[in-house]
């Protein structure tokens, strides 16, 4: 063969190989998959990918607490219609609900959690109901800034509240938790709603406080990425088991996990940003709550094939497998 021929067969080769490359990571096909399971002493786990991604493995030890396996993600009907009332009231991080909830709903999914339902006032009402027998495993995310007074209006004997000490867990976002409620359409201010759910008075109203240092340890480990304060909480103020990660301004954390009763109560800082979405699809798809340790975590790459890998330990009782780093891909949690 002429040597032109032979250089534009070379040529056309690597081109080849280069748009191969490109279709790999941008085509939006790519395969994942993930095994692990306790064998004795040890953990084994396997992560696969049909591309080229960094992956993290994550060992925990949730000292028994049931990793979540039913998500409500609650959307008050009437967010829209009262949130000029409600913002005289209460410091409030506007979101749009709703886009908000298909979102999360979305990341979750991605991340081999699809056990959600996304509920109105109603909706929320038959959730709690159905669950109240065995809340262990079950999580409410409220995005909405009330509460439906029939299951809350600022007691501890309220359903809500006998709910999440029976070992259910709230998550919220956009407001200071449980500081307004709804009785019969009117919107009703709780005073001591802090200290009912951490307490103490612990959530910053700052809007202008930044970040000046982070947690490494779980921040590293999940990936955190959100460096919002407002309406994040004060650890120092907070005297219950708790666990605080992500951009902090001394005590002041991004995230907070504290405990109550048999369940816990997490407390997302800011307003609607896809790093808040990002992160908070982190702590729910994992399962860590405020009493995690880490056990053990591992960081590697994986290229169109799948690896093997283990921990030697007899603690831990939650494995996380991610692929991707500050926008996951992929994710599944599993218990050993």
């Amino acid at each position: 063969m002429d040597k032109k021929w032979i250089s534009i067969v070379v040529i056309v080769f690597i081109a080849m190989i280069l748009i191969g490359e490109v279709l790999t990571y941008s085509s939006g096909v790519n395969r994942y998959d993930s095994d692990a399971v306790r064998n004795g002493a040890s953990v084994n786990y396997s992560i696969s990918s049909s591309g080229t991604n960094d992956y993290r493995a994550v060992l925990m030890d949730n000292g028994g607490f049931k990793g979540l396996e039913r998500l409500a993600i609650y959307v008050d009907e009437n967010y829209e219609k009262n949130l000029d009332a409600a913002r005289n009231l209460t410091p409030i991080g506007y979101m749009e609900a709703a886009y908000y909830a298909d979102q999360m709903q979305r990341s979750l999914k991605l991340r081999s959690f699809d056990n959600t339902v996304i509920c109105d006032s109603k909706g929320l009402i038959e959730f709690l109901e159905e669950t109240k027998a065995n809340p262990k495993g079950c999580g409410i995310l409220s995005i909405s800034y009330a509460l439906p007074g029939e299951i809350y209006t600022g007691s501890a004997m309220d359903p809500l509240m006998v709910w999440i000490g029976n070992g259910g867990s709230l998550y919220w976002a956009d407001s200071v938790p449980g500081s307004l409620y709804y009785n019969n359409g009117e919107l009703m201010f709780v005073n001591n709603s802090q200290e009912l759910f951490f307490g103490a008075n612990c959530i910053n109203l700052n809007g202008g406080l930044h970040p000046d240092t982070v947690e490494k340890n779980y921040t590293k480990a999940l990936c955190l990425a959100d460096h919002q304060l407002f309406l994040g909480a004060d650890s120092s103020a907070i005297v219950r088991e708790h666990l605080s990660m992500g951009s902090m301004n001394g005590s002041i954390a991004a995230i907070t996990l504290v405990r109550y009763g048999e369940g816990m109560v997490v407390q997302t800082a800011g307003s609607f940003r896809i790093e808040q979405i990002e992160d908070l699809s982190q702590i729910l798809a994992s399962g860590i709550c405020y009493k995690s340790t880490i056990i053990d975590q591992y960081e590697g790459r994986v290229t169109r094939s799948t690896i093997n890998g283990s921990f030697e330990s007899i603690s831990g009782d939650r494995l996380y497998l991610c692929i991707g780093s500050i926008y996951p891909v992929y994710g599944r949690a599993f218990d050993v």
